[in-house]
């Protein structure tokens, strides 16, 4: 199946959606659609809807990242397909990533973002282990050089 019939059919299933959402009208309490679903439920199955379409919209080019998986090494092909799970996989992974130094973040009592929230997290987080290296805790100049002078000890 190729990208273009699974799009163009998820498409049509939110546009199904669409028409039976838009068929709901509230009674006069407030507290039951014509067809018998709570408010809740309407809201729950709007919620729902804007999932699945945000899981169609990405943050990164797929283009971009097809061609950044080639660069990597001896692929030679990306498939669209395989460019939208990887772009959509990385955004899912760097929105928990943020929310988590939002929350670090927060707990200093501080209105942005910086580096050592996500520096702090990347340490304390047993599964970013892989990030370490490359998101590493910053340590004053003179406390290195003086771990450096005591490990060659």
């Amino acid at each position: 199946m190729s990208t273009t019939n699974s799009e163009s059919e998820v498409q049509r299933s939110c546009e199904e959606e669409d028409k039976t959402e838009n068929g709901y009208s509230h009674e006069e309490n407030g507290d039951m659609t014509n067809n018998g679903l709570t408010s809740a439920s309407w809201r729950a199955s709007s919620r729902a809807k804007k999932s699945q379409q945000s899981l169609l919209t990405l943050a990164f080019p797929i283009s971009r990242v097809r061609r950044l998986v080639k660069s990597e090494g001896d692929i030679q092909w990306v498939g669209v397909e395989a460019g939208f799970l990887i772009a959509k996989a990385t955004e899912i992974f760097l929105e928990k990533l943020v929310e988590d130094a939002f929350e670090r973040m927060q707990g200093n009592g501080q209105a942005s973002i910086l580096y050592p929230h996500l520096s702090s997290h990347v340490a304390s987080s047993e599964r970013l282990e892989f990030l370490s290296d490359i998101v590493p805790v910053r340590i004053p100049a003179a406390a290195a050089l003086r771990n450096a002078s005591m490990t060659d000890k």
